[in-house]
């Protein structure tokens, strides 16, 4: 866990190069104006540095992808100016005792106070630089939340969404299922293989015979991570099983048994424990997630409309070359 606090916050340090409003390094190009704010090169590029482990984490980048990437970059600091000057119009503030907090935060997650100030001069940036970033992102962040105020769905709006989409509530057939999984070795011998269905054989007859409870032969003879549990599976819905297993279980009738089957890994025996017809959910039972989901839905309307206007209203001049070459939603919108 701390690891990921720690990647966490390089990542937040490395947004302080990308924060319009603060300038980059000497001579760095300005690649766009947003009511006369400069974005440098410098931004766009650490904007992007940002970006690429959240959208290409583990890929190679191609040319048109890199280039997708900085549009998308550039959109994304223009969007944070724009929230960022209408946050200062409405007058909002963030107290200090809150930058400080969320600076402890920070600061915390690294080994050490020591751990954390070479990371800070390693990026060229100082503890002034911290605070200020902290400060913009909050201020951000009461911009979005002042705009979606008010903004909910009831519980007559979601009772009438759920009476109009009956089909979304659906819960599939779903089947209680005990396994026991008896491996073949990857480079197993054809005569080890045969070694191991023999076993899984006898187990299936020593159960269906009565002689060897499912359960207890699963504790004893299961190689699965589930074998303590009695090879219990839990309920799983049609289409979880694999092709070659899931037609011959869904013919099982409550406590037969099913197998043994040749799957990747090695032969398995299946039970059926308990079988869950299809139904409807209750609206009683979705009702408040289905209030959350409706509610999130709207205000995410209401921040795309609220953004869009505020692009409307702003003078956005796009610098880049290529970005307005190449219709970034960034340019056009607003733009003199």
């Amino acid at each position: 866990m701390a690891r990921f606090r720690t990647v966490a916050l390089l990542l937040f340090a490395s947004l302080l190069a990308a924060s319009p409003g603060r300038p980059g390094s000497p001579g760095s190009a300005v690649v766009a104006r947003v009511n006369g704010v400069a974005i440098t090169a410098d931004q766009l590029q650490g904007e992007m540095l940002r970006l690429l482990p959240m959208t290409f984490f583990h890929q190679k980048v191609s040319p048109e992808k890199m280039e997708q990437l900085r549009r998308q970059a550039l959109d994304h600091l223009i969007d944070k100016e724009l929230k960022l000057e209408e946050a200062k119009r409405l007058g909002l503030e963030v107290p200090d005792a809150e930058v400080e907090a969320r600076l402890k935060q920070a600061i915390d997650s690294f080994p050490s106070r020591e751990a954390f100030d070479a990371r800070l001069k390693q990026g060229g940036v100082t503890l002034a630089d911290l605070r200020a970033e902290i400060r913009r992102r909050k201020l951000v962040e009461r911009a979005e939340q002042a705009a979606v105020k008010g903004v909910a769905v009831g519980e007559k709006e979601a009772r009438a969404y759920y009476d109009a989409n009956p089909e979304r509530f659906v819960e599939p057939e779903q089947l209680h299922l005990r396994a026991i999984l008896l491996k073949v070795a990857p480079l197993a011998t054809k005569e080890e293989e045969k070694a191991v269905e023999a076993k899984a054989k006898w187990l299936a007859k020593q159960i269906r015979s009565g002689e060897l409870a499912f359960e207890a032969a699963a504790k004893q003879y299961s190689q699965a991570d589930n074998a303590k549990e009695g090879g219990d599976m839990g309920w799983l819905h049609k289409g979880q099983l694999g092709e070659k297993i899931e037609p011959q279980v869904l013919k099982l009738a409550p406590g037969e048994v099913g197998g043994p089957f040749r799957v990747f890994k090695g032969y398995y025996l299946v039970q059926l424990v308990e079988r869950r017809p299809a139904r409807t959910v209750p609206f009683e039972e979705v009702r408040d997630k289905l209030v959350r989901q409706l509610t999130e839905r709207r205000r995410e309307e209401r921040r795309r409309a609220w953004l869009q206007g505020l692009r409307a209203k702003a003078k956005v001049e796009i610098l880049l070359p290529e970005a307005a070459a190449k219709g970034s939603p960034a340019a056009g919108k607003g733009a003199e």
